[in-house]
């Protein structure tokens, strides 16, 4: 497949590695900086654009790759769907549920496939856990410690505090949505939060039980932040991922301790991206497969995460 890049950096050349080693190309990329393009130029990419509109003059892309600044994901994609060619587009899908669900809307509208690039969910190392003890089904409890560093974003990278205030959706997305995908669908979801001011002292949390009946936690501290980490529980194992590329497996009943390894763990790709890009690459080339990490499966983590930022946002006034 030949593959354009809308927005060249550093989580797009982890892209570009996991897309090569596919087998596929990337054959153009767009960036508003020249700084970009000089930078998809040191690693290879043929042909640059300033604009989108110039390169799908020139190129016939098979698949396009969005890797823009989180705020920027949703207009980019809610300009490239109309052009009907799959999108394969960096999380979040928006920073408001109002934006994914205008997304999911468009989607349908011109039948474009868009895939949320959730590499957590592909992880080796969590599916390599659930087959371990046997099967999602197995799974009895799953909780998620996450965390965020505010003073850093504000004084070290030099966000403003309404993008601070945002990294809900642009960063922690990733840990609740681990905690929803894995943990099924959602009943009684129950959120919490608390606001000490002062530079984001923020603190959120969520609990619910699944359809299957796993039980779910979701606790962020933005206060102390924390090593992320999830634990998956079944009958007489924990499963401890922290680090999150890596698994320890606690044994209840004889009291041991061991690792899980996979084989994703010796390859030099980002953890995930070789699982979602394969994940897309068969859903374009089989339309019967069915697209499961499409805009809608993503409704119910941004659904939590707008909870938390309405809530926060009201509990500062």
């Amino acid at each position: 497949m030949n593959v354009a890049i809308i927005g060249f950096g550093n989580i797009a050349i982890k892209h570009k590695e996991a897309i090569e080693y596919a087998g596929d190309t990337v054959i153009a990329s767009v960036n508003r900086s020249e700084k970009g393009n000089q930078l998809a130029k040191e690693y290879g990419i043929p042909r640059t654009y300033s604009t989108i509109e110039s390169m799908l003059q020139e190129e016939s892309p098979d698949a396009i790759l969005v890797t823009v600044s989180y705020e920027n994901i949703y207009d980019i994609t809610k300009l490239l769907i109309p052009f009907k060619i799959p999108l394969l587009i960096e999380k979040p899908a928006g920073t408001s549920l109002a934006q994914l669900n205008e997304l999911i809307q468009l989607s349908e509208q011109y039948g474009t496939l868009v895939q949320v690039a959730m590499n957590r969910r592909h992880y080796e190392i969590f599916h390599k856990a659930l087959e371990h003890m046997g099967g999602i089904d197995k799974l009895s409890a799953i909780d998620v410690e996450w965390s965020e560093t505010p003073l850093k974003l504000l004084f070290q990278k030099g966000y403003s505090r309404e993008q601070v205030a945002k990294i809900i959706y642009g960063n922690s997305i990733h840990g609740i949505d681990m905690a929803t995908f894995f943990g099924g669908d959602l009943e009684n979801i129950h959120t919490q939060v608390s606001n000490f001011g002062d530079d984001f002292r923020w603190y959120m949390q969520f609990v619910a039980k699944s359809s299957r009946g796993v039980l779910v936690s979701f606790r962020s501290s933005w206060d102390h932040p924390v090593p992320w980490k999830m634990v998956m529980s079944t009958k007489a194992r924990r499963y401890v991922f922290a680090p999150l590329e890596k698994c320890m497996v606690h044994e209840t009943n004889i009291g041991e301790m061991y690792a899980l390894t996979c084989e994703e763990q010796n390859l030099s790709i980002k953890a995930g991206f070789m699982g979602q890009w394969n994940a897309f690459k068969q859903t374009i080339l089989n339309l019967e497969i069915p697209l499961i990490h499409d805009l809608k499966s993503c409704i119910v983590s941004m659904s939590i995460a707008e909870d938390f930022y309405t809530k926060l946002m009201n509990a500062s006034k």
